[in-house]
């Protein structure tokens, strides 16, 4: 109806908004309710589409003042999208969708870390895959991009985490909702937002652990991005700090890494890749670069090295050995000091070593030397009939090459002197044609009893088995009075172990045969040895007598054979039994007789009490009986009784004869005259293979020849000075303001030379001459001495 003006009638249109305004009232105190109920705990009141779409408007108002309430009705809803009721989540979900948006749009940081909260609860929850839920996870996308461009890391953290962590973890979730969150992460983190946080990582701030967290969060993505920077960097920082961050990966990234290994050949690319397996140090992830070790770069072959040794397990030490065959020369020396360190008697180094030597004649004349020193070096471990034979063919091989100076047959030498005494000492004449007695310390005898043992088991269980213990207890225990009768010890404590073991009511017999093992040790004990060596034991107490004797190693030489040749290095003392042995030493390439020692003579003082290598030659003129004395095993007599020493001090300074006979014979052993000097000198020690060590230290030179020099320094006690003794060393010798040509050496003797000041004169042996020059000058600066004078 309308007035005659044409407007609306004012009493309709106040009845109109009159209904509007109360309808919206009543609208609003229904809202009002609901929302009561629905903070109290109501979630049914989401049911009602007037109060969901009411609660969003609400939620999206700028005139509601108090933010804290909008942050619980939102942690309710989150709450809400955890229930049981698939309706429900439905309907929370679809308020989440519509109203995230608005508050990255609006700046409320505080409520989109609470919608945060709420979609990562919901996302761990989900079991099905609901209708919208790509919708929300669009949403998820746009408020992790909002997080990222604010820098809010900490819940853009979180949100990568959870999606990471069910993308990861089959099983928990159906393949519909991993494939939607897979895709929901791809988007929310490309290769150029990778990118950029590999570039906040590098920043190292505050923030750094949160970017570390992210990058491992998005897995083989982030791989692939990093390995691209760390091939691709040429700032060397960022490629460790990354490489570093590879290995915190889990076995998902190999895949990636594979992928490169395959495309890239390049050092500047395989040598990142290689150190990231190192980092790894996991020796499962090894087959990825097994083949590099054969790559042709001689740089990769070096990581390869380098890493095969960081990743460790017990496979490096034949991947080791399989570097061996095909690495360059010059990175075979590395790898034969490696396996000679870490390999211990491992027969498979052994070999491996024999094979490389097989090949010798191939080795590349740069390095020929070098690698066959090493090789020589590191066979020292392995004392054997096989490798003595081994150097000695090498040696026959270099004779030919007329070297006066040759390192390689030098080194040889060296390793020769202490192998042969060794080998000689070990081989199987321990019992010979008198009546030796073996003890419990020798090797060899203990490995016979243990097989004679052995030996009788069989028969022994077939008794056990059907319960005749005694029976089996009497064949153990006859066996033994066997033993005791052959003076075979060490088989009888063992069958008499083993008696107690089958019988434990034997121990009456057990404890006879222990009797009788003692008495026949103290009583019958090798009556010519005794009666020989009265005069020795005479000045011992029965205790210091049978502690020495225990450890006296019975041996027997055949005739003709050596006991000791010039030059080894064999600490022991030699107390001749039966036979007669002959003294000489070399002079101008000949062996020049001395002496013919006969039973009841002591030979080897020098070498067991001042430590020096032996400058004479010991051989068998008939078969001999001999009990040897060797140094390392006196160490536990000494502590006990420390007055045996002194006694046998004695004895070999009245006895011992090679002294005087050297002396009388008017040669000191050296091929070249050695002149009297008087310089300060510079040492330092070197490994087997020539390698410096970290300490030097001074001496006072007190003699000089064209093959060697003695120098005399102070050295806390014996031990000491015998740890130098084969030692290779390298001096420095200084005239005025001019430096002497640095000299290689080994030390052949360390003797006592100012007892009361602790002195002693260490002599060297150089591996090459010194020129006559250099004497001339050393020794014309030597006050009141010139050479020839």
């Amino acid at each position: 109806m309308e007035n005659q003006d044409g407007k609306p009638n004012d009493i309709a249109s106040q009845i109109q908004s009159g209904l509007a305004e109360g309808e919206a009232q009543r609208s609003q105190a229904r809202f009002n309710h609901s929302l009561v109920m629905f903070e109290g705990g109501n979630s049914l009141t989401l049911n009602s589409d007037e109060f969901l779409y009411s609660f969003v408007e609400f939620l999206q108002s700028r005139e509601v003042d108090d933010k804290e309430k909008k942050k619980a009705c939102l942690r309710r809803l989150g709450e809400i999208t955890t229930s049981d009721q698939q309706s429900l989540r439905e309907r929370a979900l679809v308020v989440f969708s519509l109203v995230s948006g608005w508050f990255t749009e609006n700046g409320e940081t505080e409520t989109v870390f609470v919608i945060v909260d709420c979609l990562c609860s919901w996302l761990e929850y989900e079991p099905e895959f609901l209708p919208g839920f790509s919708v929300v996870t669009k949403r998820i996308e746009e408020i992790a991009v909002w997080l990222n461009e604010k820098g809010y890391w900490l819940d853009y953290e979180k949100l990568i985490v959870t999606l990471a962590q069910i993308q990861k973890d089959e099983g928990e979730k159906n393949n519909i909702i991993r494939g939607e969150i897979r895709r929901t992460l791809k988007n929310i983190a490309p290769e150029a937002s990778i990118g950029v946080l590999i570039n906040r990582f590098l920043l190292k701030d505050k923030n750094q652990e949160n970017f570390k967290t992210i990058l491992i969060s998005l897995g083989a993505d982030a791989v692939r991005c990093l390995l691209h920077r760390i091939t691709e960097t040429t700032r060397e920082k960022d490629r460790d700090v990354l490489i570093h961050l590879i290995p915190e990966y889990d076995d998902s990234a190999l895949q990636v890494l594979a992928e490169f290994l395959e495309k890239k050949s390049s050092f500047d690319v395989l040598k990142p890749l290689i150190n990231i397996i190192s980092e790894r140090g996991n020796a499962t992830h090894y087959d990825l670069i097994l083949d590099y070790f054969g790559h042709q770069d001689k740089q990769i072959q070096h990581e390869m090295i380098r890493c095969t040794l960081r990743v460790g397990g017990e496979q490096m030490i034949p991947r080791l050995i399989g570097g061996l065959r095909v690495v360059d020369d010059s990175l075979k020396i590395h790898i034969i000091k490696t396996l000679a360190v870490c390999g211990g008697r491992d027969e498979r180094v052994l070999e491996a070593f024999r094979q490389l030597a097989s090949k010798r004649k191939s080795f590349s004349l740069q390095f020929d030397e070098e690698l066959l020193t090493a090789l020589v070096a590191a066979l020292r471990n392995f004392p054997g009939d096989s490798t003595l034979e081994l150097l000695k063919k090498i040696r026959k091989e270099r004779s030919f090459l007329m070297m006066a100076d040759d390192p390689v047959t030098f080194q040889i030498n060296e390793v020769l002197y202490v192998m042969e005494p060794q080998l000689r000492h070990n081989k199987g004449h321990v019992e010979g044609p008198g009546d030796a007695v073996a003890f419990d310390s020798d090797p060899v005898v203990k490995q016979k009893a243990l097989n004679k043992v052995r030996a009788i088991e069989d028969q022994l269980k077939s008794m056990i088995s059907s319960g005749d213990v005694e029976r089996a207890g009497d064949v153990v225990y006859k066996k033994a009075l066997t033993a005791i009768k052959e003076r075979d010890f060490m088989t009888a404590v063992l069958l008499g172990d083993r008696l107690l073991e089958i019988n434990p009511m034997a121990l009456p017999e057990a404890i006879e045969l222990g009797d009788l093992i003692e008495d026949q040790k103290s009583e019958k004990v090798n009556n010519n040895h005794m009666e020989i060596w009265k005069p020795l034991y005479g000045e011992m107490s029965t205790r210091q007598f049978d502690g020495l004797y225990s450890i006296l190693r019975p041996k027997f030489y055949s005739k003709g054979e050596i006991l000791v040749r010039s030059g080894e290095t064999d600490c022991s003392l030699y107390f001749i039994d039966s036979g007669n042995v002959g003294i000489s030493y070399m002079s101008g390439g000949n062996e020049i007789f001395l002496e013919k020692m006969k039973p009841g003579s002591v030979v080897g003082g020098d070498q067991f009490f001042s430590t020096s290598v032996w400058t004479v030659i010991l051989r068998a003129l008939s078969e001999v009986s001999v009990h040897i004395l060797e140094h390392q095993h006196f160490k536990t007599v000494d502590d006990e009784f420390p007055e045996v020493k002194s006694v046998l001090q004695r004895y070999c300074q009245k006895n011992e004869r090679v002294p005087s006979l050297v002396k009388m014979s008017g040669d000191d052993r050296r091929v070249f005259p050695r002149y009297a000097v008087s310089f300060t000198t510079k040492h330092i020690l070197l490994d087997q293979y020539g390698n410096k060590g970290k300490r030097s230290f001074k001496g006072e030179l007190i003699d000089i020849s064209e093959g060697g020099f003695s120098f005399s320094i102070r050295i806390s006690n014996d031990n000491n000075a015998r740890q130098l003794l084969g030692r290779q060393i390298l001096t420095t010798l200084h005239i005025a303001n001019e430096l002497i040509p640095q000299c290689n050496g080994v030390i052949v003797g360390v003797k006592e030379y100012a007892p009361v000041d602790q002195g002693f004169a260490v002599h060297v042996k150089l591996s090459k001459r010194m020129s006559g020059t250099v004497i001339k000058k050393l020794v014309s600066k030597t006050l009141g001495f010139r050479p020839g004078s």
